[in-house]
């Protein structure tokens, strides 16, 4: 949402017609909204196959039984395909005109990542969420890739100030995990998961999750005033 709305500014001051934004921006919408749905999904499954969660979390459909793994990962393969699938068409459309193919390409391998990315957060060997990485790929892909890869796509410019907004988006993303990380801290630490907050202790991720909040909201006032 972000992202389109510093790009559509900039749509509007050179094209009438704006047919073509809001095609690529609902393809771009249901692109991340299944990326959101299959990282819940590789969250769930695991934090079970790597001991995080068990029996006891009854909210969660493999470690409460309600799905086996084998299910899961067959769900979580067939939701990854659909992403990619909106994901390129997405792309598609964007650049179909322009005929820009290194820019298209390069936006087909950041989709790519970014579905590796939300997969492999807490599932896969050695999974990058367990040694305190998730919040840089948070800031990394939900916010600068997120916000200026939507834009780039949208207007089919590149403007460096926004990572400004992507910070924002990112920081606030990131503060929203960490309190999710807080909620779990005991289990987490129990299990071997080294997030931030368990790497900082329970104090000092009250400070970081400030920061967070002081951080994208400073970035967000000088994109204002830029």
């Amino acid at each position: 949402m972000v992202g389109s709305a510093v790009a559509y500014p900039r749509v509007t001051a050179v094209n009438e017609s704006t047919g073509a934004f809001w095609r690529v921006f609902g393809m771009i919408l249901l692109t991340v909204l299944l990326l959101q749905i299959l990282s819940n999904w590789a969250n769930d499954l695991g934090d079970y196959e790597n001991g995080a969660d068990g029996a006891e979390r009854t909210d969660r459909m493999v470690a409460s039984g309600q799905l086996s793994t084998a299910v899961m990962k067959r769900a979580i393969v067939a939701l990854g395909a659909l992403a990619f699938c909106c994901g390129l068409a997405a792309v598609v459309v964007a650049f179909w005109e322009s005929s820009r193919l290194v820019e298209g390409i390069a936006m087909v391998g950041l989709g790519v990542l970014a579905i590796g990315a939300a997969y492999r957060y807490t599932a896969g060997h050695n999974p990058y969420g367990y040694r305190g990485l998730g919040d840089l790929m948070v800031l990394i892909f939900f916010g600068w890739v997120g916000v200026g890869g939507t834009a780039f796509l949208l207007s089919g410019k590149w403007d460096e100030t926004w990572l400004l907004p992507g910070t924002w988006t990112g920081l606030m993303s990131t503060a929203v995990l960490n309190l999710n990380n807080m909620r779990d801290f005991n289990r987490d630490a129990d299990a071997g998961k080294r997030t931030v907050v368990v790497a900082l202790g329970w104090h000092k991720a009250k400070v970081y999750h400030l920061l967070c909040f002081i951080l994208g909201w400073l970035a967000w006032w000088v994109f204002a005033l830029v």
